[in-house]
């Protein structure tokens, strides 16, 4: 019951996902001040949401971590 219940929840989180790929947040800050979701492949963001679903919380969060560090922006990269 509990894997039912799983798979309905993955099926709502990818229907958000393909939703917010056709229609966007609203915003402007894509290329050519379209909307965000226009950076990214469909196929490319359900392909990382799969990967994410198979991931436990503990590394989930690493990924996320892992991912705020590579696109933050900083001048001094290795000094404290």
């Amino acid at each position: 019951m509990a894997e039912i219940q799983g798979e309905m929840v993955n099926e709502q989180v990818i229907e958000k996902v393909q939703k917010f790929m056709r229609d966007g947040c609203g915003c402007a800050l894509g290329a050519k001040s379209g909307p965000c979701s226009g950076q990214f492949l469909e196929t490319d963001v359900l392909f990382n949401l799969n990967n994410c679903f198979e991931l436990s919380n503990d590394k989930l969060d690493l990924v996320i971590l892992a991912n705020i560090q590579a696109f933050t922006h900083r001048e001094s990269s290795g000094t404290k």
